[in-house]
């Protein structure tokens, strides 16, 4: 089901599942992010860049959104059994800022 994903993360370093999450998930990711305090150094907020550094550990919520029993099986069929995620970044840049 994933053999393109997994050849895909063997020789390009990194592979994109497309509509893999719903669109409820994708708008309670997108909740949580913008409902998450902006104080921390790890905020990065410009007319042109919003950017969260450590962003599982600065959005608490979102490890519970993510790690879900579907998204476990599509990290043991990709990547294989014991293997986590250990840093997350988000980008949101607008084009018109390039």
């Amino acid at each position: 089901m994933f053999s393109q994903a997994r050849t895909d993360l063997a020789e390009k370093g990194f592979t994109i599942i497309p509509d893999f999450f719903t669109d409820e998930v994708l708008h309670a990711f997108t909740e949580a992010i913008e409902q998450a305090s902006a104080i921390s150094p790890n905020f990065r907020r410009t007319t042109d860049l919003f950017a969260i550094r450590n962003l599982l550990q600065e959005v608490p919520i979102l490890p519970e959104l993510l790690w879900t029993i579907p998204f476990n099986r599509l990290l043991d069929t990709v990547v294989g059994y014991g293997y986590d995620c250990v840093k997350g970044i988000y980008f949101d840049k607008p084009a018109q800022s390039n």
